[in-house]
């Protein structure tokens, strides 16, 4: 990037670091004096410094700024960000402005508040306690109690960027870092505090899209060779926001599953994790291919997660040869290393600033599934003749198979050399600070030349000189750390065999696969006018991530769960484990969800029961198999399947009536009555019997089995006075269950879930 460039994005970043300021100071003057006079204390970059106090209307017709300054870009850049043209609110010095509705320590609104909104119900009334993003912490649950920021509160977030400011140099090495230091401090701080404004939007989110209009427009002008932006950009703004300046581009990776899930060898089941990795690391490789030879930064990237991801850039031919000359070399590596197995389709759609303006939501939605039906189209016609010619020159092999992927190779070892490298590679990626990828040859080929290995901590990650660098879970600043990455990475250690040997009862091991529930609608339309804004939708986007990449693992490590995430994307999660971890760890997964997106989104879940030594691939497919018939279960979805498909349950009724009910009744008098021996499992082998057979009649429940059902029961009432008591007690509730067929099938999957805490082998 040209220095030009660097200051205009770290300008864009900053331009709003002023509203931090005056909150934490109570300062009743323009937050853009405020930003430069506390950011020049750092910075002496007359560009940068600029920027931050001219990036309002008022400001920019009241300067003396040429007429190719920077500022201008910004000012538009934060219109288009904002979701609309705010020049009418701020044509007046907004230190005079009374009449707005100001509220400096207002704090954030959950983004989930003006989501998929119930006209029943309005709209949500849930905040975020004030606090920064702390990688050390769980993730931030938004609660009905609205508790505003304190002055106290933003001089702490004040601090903590001040101590990182001593060290920013204007290079674009220290951009990520900067990057970083906003996200940790400004996640829960609202871009905006007017009480007439919905506050769900956060200044992180904020000055990060700004930056990336920013980066857009200035390619967009350069290529047009347009230099006086005072006309283009300020006096007649208007004609610009109209110009389809920006690119929504985006793409999706295909064969994931097969590409994760193609081991068939049980001893080859510690490279899951690996192969899940290496398919993150591609996508993010493309992408930071994708923004090096464009000249830009990770600020352009809306969102990235389950091998697909967004970015905005300019609308340029350049730009878009660029896109397909990286599509071309990328599927040419894929082809070469993978055959067919792995693709990379990508798209894009052009769109004006003012598609993205309140109250053109249907414009603004058009934008996405212009972009998803053109990789739709790529998907369907994905090879050329030459590509599929190429593919066929591979032929009939001779050699070793190797035992993970099934290729044929000439390699000396039992795994071919890519294989090899994900082995050796499992150990570090469980354990070490980094990732890198580089062009040096030890690693893993992950494509453009350059390979995947990892750095052990921050020492090592000092000493590095070449490729680009990305740190799981944790917030690093300085410019030796590149890109900060969430990663859903918990694992306990065992094996395959150990999560069976170790289980309690059955000898088994379970899997958990599921994913939410029509994602891909609410993305597009979940927002309706007029709070269908492209930062509105990154706020959604992050904060999804944040659920499904970060949270995830501190939920398994309150559990001390015996697990392992094989896969975690933006919205979807596939873990295997000890079989009753698995089983909680989804109820608590699917709980916090809940409660996480105020009920506005659910997920259905498909749980499989294996004997360690099953092929992956098979668990997989029937895991997968489960997960499909739970989202079948009806029109909502919001199901959970459990080991066939026989057990498929809405997810209110399985924790409510099955887990929190039915199953602790059982648990509970068996415990109590020293059944939990042969003649305990006979008995409940008997009632799981005689249970199907009702499940098999007409409605009617009083059948010749609800006899044997009666005559059974009667014969296992205790003797003893005391006992007899409690058994009646707990016989009356079984022969209410045993009346409706919904009871009945609930209570035979209650009663297999304990016979399974049990059972041996």
């Amino acid at each position: 990037m040209e220095q030009r460039h660097i200051e205009l994005v770290m300008g864009a970043l900053l331009h709003d670091i002023g509203k931090v300021i005056q909150r934490a100071n109570k300062q009743r003057i323009k937050h853009s004096a405020v930003g430069k006079e506390y950011i020049e204390k750092y910075v002496s970059n007359r560009t940068i410094l600029d920027i931050i106090a001219n990036h309002h209307a008022y400001e920019l017709t009241h300067s003396k700024l040429a007429s190719n300054h920077l500022a201008y870009i910004v000012y538009i850049a934060d219109n288009i960000a904002s979701g609309l043209d705010r020049r009418n609110k701020i044509e007046v010095d907004s230190s005079q402005a009374n009449y707005l509705n100001f509220d400096a320590m207002t704090n954030q609104e959950d983004i989930f508040n003006y989501f998929l909104v119930n006209p029943d119900k309005g709209v949500g009334n849930r905040y975020y306690v004030p606090r920064m993003l702390d990688d050390r912490e769980e993730i931030v649950m938004a609660q009905e109690s609205d508790k505003s920021f304190s002055a106290g509160k933003y001089a702490g977030i004040v601090n903590r960027i001040s101590e990182q400011l001593e060290t920013l140099q204007v290079e674009q090495r220290h951009i990520n870092s900067l990057l970083n230091l906003l996200e940790a401090t400004l996640s829960y701080v609202p871009s905006s505090t007017n009480q007439d404004e919905v506050a769900d939007i956060s200044l992180f989110d904020h000055v990060k899209l700004t930056a990336a209009f920013s980066s857009a427009i200035y390619a967009y002008l350069v290529d047009k060779g347009e230099t006086d932006y005072k006309q283009l950009l300020y006096t007649h703004s208007k004609q610009f926001y109209s110009e389809e300046a920006f690119l929504l581009v985006s793409f999706d990776i295909s064969g994931i599953q097969d590409f994760i899930y193609t081991i068939r060898d049980a001893k080859a089941a510690k490279m899951l994790r690996s192969r899940s990795f290496y398919l993150e690391m591609l996508a993010e490789h493309y992408i930071d291919e994708m923004l090096s030879r464009l000249k830009l930064t990770r600020a352009n990237v809306l969102y990235t997660g389950g091998g697909h991801a967004y970015l905005i850039v300019a609308n340029t031919e350049q730009t878009k040869q660029i896109l397909a000359d990286v599509e071309t070399e990328m599927n040419q590596f894929l082809r070469e290393q993978f055959g067919a197995l792995l693709y990379i389709a990508s798209g894009f759609a052009p769109f004006a600033g003012e598609q993205l303006f309140v109250g053109n939501d249907a414009s603004y939605q058009a934008i996405y599934k212009e972009v998803s039906q053109s990789i739709s189209e790529k998907k369907i016609a994905r090879y050329s003749a030459d590509d599929i010619r190429q593919l066929n020159q591979q032929g009939k092999q001779v050699g070793r198979e190797c035992p993970v992927c099934h290729r044929i190779h000439q390699d000396a070892t039992e795994h071919c050399a890519f294989c090899e490298g994900l082995i050796q590679l499992s150990r570090p990626l469980q354990i070490d600070d980094f990732i890198r990828i580089s062009t040096d040859t030890r690693g893993v080929p992950i494509g453009f030349g350059c390979y995947l290995d990892t750095v052990k901590d921050t020492a090592e990650a000092r000493k590095i000189s070449i490729g680009t660098l990305y740190a799981k879970n944790k917030f690093y600043f300085g410019d030796y750390q590149n890109v900060h990455l969430w990663m859903g990475d918990y694992h306990s250690g065992q094996t395959f065999n150990e999560f069976a040997s170790d289980a309690t009862g059955i000898e088994r091991m379970a899997v958990l696969r599921c994913d939410v529930d029509n994602l891909g609608q609410a993305f597009i339309g979940g927002y309706s006018a007029p709070y269908a804004t492209m930062s509105r939708t990154a706020t959604f986007s992050r904060t999804m991530s944040l659920f499904f990449k970060y949270h995830i693992n501190h939920l398994l490590q309150d559990m001390n769960a015996d697990a392992t995430i094989i896969y975690a994307g933006g919205d979807d999660v596939f873990v295997v484990g000890e079989w009753s971890d698995i089983i909680q760890f989804a109820i608590k997964l699917r709980e916090e969800f809940i409660e996480f997106t105020q009920g506005k989104l659910t997920l259905s879940a498909g749980i499989g029961m294996f004997p360690a030594k099953t092929p992956v691939s098979i668990m997989a497919a029937q895991t997968g198999e489960l997960e499909s018939q739970a989202k079948e279960i009806d029109d909502d979805k919001d199901g959970i399947a459990l080991f066939d498909k026989s057990n498929v349950f809405k997810w209110n009724h399985f924790i409510r009536n099955i887990w929190n009910d039915k199953y602790q009744l059982i648990s509970n008098y068996m415990q109590y009555s020293g059944l939990e021996t042969e003649m305990g499992k006979g008995f409940i082998y008997q009632l799981i019997t005689l249970l199907r057979e009702r499940l098999n009649t007409k409605d009617e429940y009083k059948t010749i089995t609800w006899v044997h059902w009666a005559y059974y029961l009667s014969r296992m009432e205790p003797k003893q006075a005391e006992k007899r008591q409690i058994f009646r007690q707990f016989a009356e509730k079984l022969h209410g269950y045993f009346e409706t067929k919904e009871d009945a099938a609930e209570l035979v999957m209650a009663l297999e879930l304990y016979i399974y805490t049990i059972r041996g082998e």
